[in-house]
């Protein structure tokens, strides 16, 4: 059963997840900066596990947004404050 994910703020880390949960399988929607995506759909991804096995995910099987992306940053979805004795 395949389930679908969005993995927002796709730099090193989240492309590396999103990626991993493509390969097995998962549909994926990468959102993050329009670098990292015009990276990847010119040259795909290539990552690599600690036991150096290496997965590669073409251009075309890559899901990447970045509009969405930045309008999410402009807005302050959390408010932060101290909370007492902490």
């Amino acid at each position: 059963m395949s389930l679908s994910f969005a993995v927002l703020g796709s730099g090193s880390i989240g492309t590396y997840i999103g990626c991993r949960l493509s390969a097995a399988g998962n549909v994926v929607t990468l959102y993050g900066r329009e670098r990292i995506r015009n990276e990847l759909k010119t040259f795909g991804a290539k990552i690599t596990d600690y036991t150096n096995k290496e997965i590669f995910l073409p251009p075309s099987s890559i899901s990447f947004s970045y509009l969405p992306f930045e309008r999410l940053r402009r807005r302050r979805f959390f408010s932060y404050r101290k909370v007492q004795g902490h």
